[in-house]
């Protein structure tokens, strides 16, 4: 008798989400953890992936195709009574039905992204949340090799990452107020901001909290150093 062969996993599989506007349920996409193989990660984190189609950030957004309100998990459930009205005089109502819980290409990853930020900005949420979709939208952008949007991305991320740092008070430990100052270092640098990206990465390296953080620690001085030599370059 020949065996059976176990069924295979699709690594790709539905997740029921409910619109925290609308309550309407919709189905969107995820990939499985265990698909997710980094190669190579930049020093701004920029992250290439042994199979591409397997990067979550092509799904990092839930868009309803009810309502058209998207978000991420990183997004407030509440809206106050005025978003509400917002939400339903700028969105709602102009909003065609509209399906992306499918697979998505990197297009379709840019489309959902640029939704959540619209809503996060109708909703007001805080400027760490839209720096991450800027943070995101550059580096499709630098993937598909349009280096126009990286820098627009990067300085409004840059922008997003500043605002944060100052009235955030950056608790979260995948966002501890160090590494929001090293990635405003960094892009700085990729800007070409030489002299604030030094800035930056010197008060990295000067926080006592750093310590327990050896990789960040590690990124900052090399990165300082780049930066010294691509500013004596420049003169």
């Amino acid at each position: 008798m020949s065996e059976i062969s176990p069924p295979s996993i699709n690594p790709i599989y539905k997740k029921t989400v409910q619109c925290p506007l609308c309550n309407y349920e919709y189905t969107t996409s995820k990939i499985r953890s265990r698909y997710i193989i980094p190669t190579t990660i930049d020093t701004d984190f920029f992250t290439l992936y042994k199979q591409e189609r397997y990067n979550p950030t092509l799904y990092h957004v839930h868009v309803c195709s009810k309502c058209g309100y998207s978000h991420t998990e990183n997004f407030s459930l509440s809206f106050s009574p005025q978003e509400r009205k917002d939400f339903n005089k700028h969105l709602v109502s102009r909003w065609n039905y509209k399906d992306f819980g499918g697979v998505r290409t990197h297009e379709d990853a840019l489309k959902t992204l640029k939704l959540a930020v619209y809503s996060a900005r109708l909703k007001n949420e805080e400027a760490s949340v839209l720096a991450g979709l800027y943070m995101r939208i550059m580096w499709i952008h630098r993937y598909l090799n349009n280096e126009d949007q990286v820098l627009r991305f990067s300085s409004l991320a840059r922008d997003a990452y500043r605002e944060a740092y100052l009235v955030e008070p950056l608790d979260r430990p995948e966002w501890p107020s160090y590494k929001v100052l090293y990635i405003i270092g960094e892009l700085e640098r990729r800007i070409g901001n030489y002299r604030e990206a030094v800035k930056n990465f010197s008060l990295v390296l000067n926080s006592r909290k750093t310590k327990a953080d050896p990789h960040i620690r590690s990124l900052a001085e090399k990165q300082w150093q780049v930066t010294r030599e691509e500013s004596k370059s420049r003169r």
